[in-house]
């Protein structure tokens, strides 16, 4: 049986699964496993490639990486070792951003919560209270997970078009017991790649909202206060990262239909609302600028002030 396992959900266009999978076999040390996996054809999404790629894993511990993500070295052996020393159920650790467009690495700065718990020991959930689900981040990518807990609670992502990490996450990190950090990134987490689910978002703004449903149901009553914490702080995020008009207003109504019901927060809707409709126009002109250059800003400027 091989100490790890590594899940890839790979399928159609992915221009940088040769650079995740020249990452994989650099890593240091050995025993470990790379599952790549495909969705069945009628669920084509990552959280039903990840839990096929779960039934073929053998590992004692599992990890995650998407099909453009790049590991650092010591990725699998780093994690496994925390893991192994420590005797926690879940190993978390930093990550930073890969940028397709601007180039470089950048770190994450929400990851770096975990730090004042990377003191090489395990600690229980339950130290962290209210914070239970925002410490760690919702991103399967950045953790290392005892396959026994999984299976043993039966704990399988959702089916569903983006977003299908937040009810596994939140569902492993109430059923485990303990945690460890390590502080420092053991992977770059690739961003603005044009061919990645993400880029798609503004096609399903509300995904994420079935997500916390799904999470919430899970829970079943459990961490009432925490789940609310997630809830604010994702919503926050998701209204800050809406990237057309249309998104915006679909995810709006919604949130002003249920948000409060569901989930008991009251999203501070109307602040965005004056500096929206500006905000995307400023956005759409900058992309033009980008994409067409600036000569063809420039006629366009000036056909509008010959009418």
């Amino acid at each position: 049986m091989p100490e790890a396992s590594v899940i890839v959900p790979a399928w159609g266009d992915t221009p940088h699964l040769a650079e995740t999978r020249a990452a994989l076999a650099a890593q240091s040390g050995g025993g470990f496993e790379v599952v790549e996996c495909a969705p069945p054809p009628d669920e084509p999404n990552a959280g039903a490639a990840r839990n096929a790629g779960l039934a073929r894993a053998c590992g004692k511990w599992i990890l995650f990486v998407d099909a453009d993500d790049v590991p650092r070295p010591d990725f699998v052996a780093a994690a496994v070792e925390a893991g192994e020393r420590t005797g926690a159920d879940v190993v978390a650790f930093r990550a930073d951003e890969l940028d397709d467009r601007l180039g470089g690495r950048i770190p994450m700065p929400y990851l770096s919560r975990i730090v004042p718990w990377a003191d090489g020991r395990a600690h229980g959930l339950g130290e962290l209270g209210r914070a239970r689900f925002t410490t760690r981040g919702l991103a399967p990518w950045n953790k290392a997970v005892r396959r026994s807990l999984l299976d043993g609670r039966g704990i399988r992502f959702q089916s569903i078009r983006r977003a299908d990490d937040i009810a596994f996450t939140v569902e492993l990190l109430a059923e485990a017991a303990t945690f460890a950090a390590v502080d420092r990134p053991l992977i770059d987490y690739r961003v603005n790649n044009a061919a990645s689910q993400e880029a798609t978002s503004a096609e399903t703004p509300t995904a994420f909202l079935d997500a916390l449903l799904e999470a919430k149901r899970r829970l079943a009553g459990r961490f009432g206060d925490a789940m609310r914490e997630l809830a604010a702080e994702t919503i926050a995020y998701g209204l800050h990262s809406v990237r057309t008009l249309s998104s915006y207003r679909e995810l709006s109504a919604r949130l002003r239909a249920c948000a409060a019901a569901d989930f008991g927060v009251e999203p501070r809707l109307s602040a965005l609302k004056g500096s929206c409709v500006p905000c995307f126009r400023a956005v759409r002109a900058w992309e033009t600028l980008r994409d067409r250059g600036p000569a063809f800003c420039m006629r366009r400027l000036a056909g509008r002030f010959a009418r």
